[in-house]
C-alpha cells in the first residue's frame, strides 16, 4: 500500500460479521431458569438480562431436563436386576 491510498475500512457484508455473529437474528429459543431467591420459573432467550422478572435477583439456576433423569434412573433399575439375577445365579 502506498501512502497516497488511505485505508478502507471493511463493510460489515463481508468477513465474519453476518448473521449471529453481528446481532442480528437475536430471537431464538428460550431457556426456562429457575429463581435462587423465590423460585420462579423465568424464561430467557439470547441477549437478555440475567435477572429474574419477579425480585429481580440475578442468580438464576438452569432447570434439569427430565429425559437425562429417566435414562439414569433406567440405568440404575437395570443394573440393579442384573446384579440380583447374578447373585441368585452365583447362590
Amino acid at each position: 500500500m502506498s501512502s497516497s491510498q488511505a485505508y478502507q475500512i471493511p463493510s460489515q457484508s463481508s468477513g465474519f460479521a453476518t448473521g449471529y455473529a453481528a446481532g442480528e437474528g437475536s430471537t431464538g429459543p428460550t431457556v426456562q431458569y429457575v429463581c435462587g431467591e423465590c423460585n420462579t420459573k423465568v424464561s430467557l432467550g439470547r441477549g437478555d438480562v440475567i435477572r429474574c422478572s419477579m425480585c429481580g435477583h440475578r442468580v438464576l439456576y438452569k432447570e434439569r431436563t427430565k429425559r437425562g433423569c429417566d435414562e439414569k434412573q433406567t440405568m440404575r433399575t437395570e443394573d440393579a436386576d442384573a446384579d440380583a439375577m447374578n447373585n441368585e445365579l452365583g447362590s
